[in-house]
């Protein structure tokens, strides 16, 4: 048996109610706030609302079997889209039909940022790929 936990996956992503945008950009948002300064890099980073995150990206809650998070991360319809963290390549997978979602690819835990550790993920097309899943609400 692997030295990795296999978990098959039951996720469900809630875009719209972890927050929105005001029109003027989610960076002004950010520097309004007091929570990061503009033109931070939030891609992969834990989130309570979208204000917290770059932009082009949406605070999007995971919940699996695994764990449940929250984190900054883009739509995508390809790898080629996905930012790449810690010398990792993004993935892009199709979340419970939903459509595609940046992850970071990982080995284990370290991998990722400290919000979100190292599971091996199945999307709704059957793909499995090791990627970081936040573990923060």
């Amino acid at each position: 048996m692997s030295a990795f936990r296999k978990v098959v996956l039951c996720l469900s992503i809630v875009a719209g109610a972890v927050g929105c945008e005001d029109g003027r950009g989610r960076d002004a948002g950010l520097a309004d706030a007091g929570l990061a300064d503009a033109g931070v890099d939030r891609t992969y980073d834990y989130c309570a609302t979208s204000t917290e995150c770059s932009m082009e990206q949406t605070c999007f809650e995971i919940r699996t079997s695994a764990t449940a998070g929250a984190a900054c991360a883009r739509e995508c319809s390809s790898d080629a889209v996905c930012e790449r963290n810690n010398g990792f390549p993004g993935a892009c997978l199709n979340v419970d039909g939903l459509g595609g979602i940046c992850f970071q690819q990982c080995e284990v835990a370290s991998d990722c940022v400290s919000s979100s550790s190292c599971f091996d993920f199945t999307d709704a097309d059957g793909f499995t790929d090791r990627v970081c899943l936040p573990e923060r609400l």
